[in-house]
């Protein structure tokens, strides 16, 4: 007859906390690799964004790509800032055509009183905090935009008319701002400064907002700002020049127009970390 070891229930014990203070370990050390790697991504998108910079009079269509190629490593402030500012332009007209930026939309239906009242008291809150440099309401009545001289942006919700919520302070520009525009479904904001730059917000969830890009090549003292009809694009100044913005549109339309892509040694040149990606594979 065989007899089956017994182990002490202490030993039993201790092995399986091991066991579990092992995958525990290995659980943290997977999320570090993780974390150390999209750290690594960032930090060269934004490398590799602030590279284009340079190329951008003298060889811009590279200069396109390489915006292309630092947006697709890691989709970070910096690389959609430069995606977009090296983009302005690229817009078909055909699909830009929109309202006159001064004209405001075309059709857009009534704000019931009660949400203009609402919006009233949002303002005069506003106004106990800092002047006033410029105020927009969205379409529906239920998000009120409010820029003061500190150099904040306030976002008002508007949900309970009696009882104004600020859902935000956004911080970014440093000079006056001088436009405001909500795209169509309320969910991206502009703010155009004296100084130029358009800042791009995300605020669909006015109480997460957060800041999507910059663009800076939109001339100085810019008041007239919009959003195309089909909701693609961004118009600014009195000629009414197009941007995206949304970066991965922009990475599109230059993949779209490329005559060729980027080459294996302008990619070792430019991102000599990571293997060769080209951002507008050949079709």
């Amino acid at each position: 007859m065989v007899r089956r070891r017994s182990y002490p229930v202490w030993l039993i014990r201790a092995l399986v906390l091991f066991a579990l203070a092992m995958t525990a370990f290995a659980a943290v050390v997977s999320r570090e690799l993780h974390s150390t790697t999209l750290g690594r991504r960032v930090a060269i998108a934004d490398y590799v964004a602030l590279e284009t910079g340079s190329l951008g009079a003298t060889q811009r269509a590279l200069a396109r790509q390489l915006a292309v190629a630092a947006y697709q490593i890691s989709p970070t402030v910096t690389a959609s800032s430069e995606l977009l500012d090296l983009t302005g332009g690229l817009m078909p007209a055909s699909l830009a055509q929109g309202p006159n930026p001064s004209a405001g939309p075309a059709t857009t239906p009534p704000i019931p009183a009660i949400q203009l009242t609402a919006a009233r008291r949002a303002l005069t809150l506003t106004r106990a905090i800092t002047p006033l440099e410029r105020s927009l309401l969205s379409p529906d009545g239920m998000l009120l935009v409010a820029a003061g001289s500190n150099g904040l942006i306030y976002l008002w919700t508007l949900t309970n008319p009696s009882s104004p919520q600020l859902a935000a302070a956004l911080s970014g520009p440093t000079s006056p701002v001088t436009g405001l525009a909500l795209n169509a479904d309320a969910g991206t904001l502009a703010v155009a400064t004296r100084a130029g730059q358009i800042w791009l917000y995300a605020v669909g969830s006015p109480g997460q907002a957060t800041l999507q890009a910059t663009i800076t090549g939109a001339g100085r003292r810019l008041t007239d700002i919009a959003f195309s009809a089909n909701n693609q694009a961004l118009l600014t100044g009195r000629h009414h020049k197009r941007w995206y913005f949304r970066a991965y549109q922009a990475a599109q339309r230059v993949c779209a127009l490329a005559t060729s892509t980027l080459t294996a040694a302008q990619w070792a040149l430019y991102v000599p970390q990571l293997a060769y990606r080209p951002p507008c594979p050949a079709t």
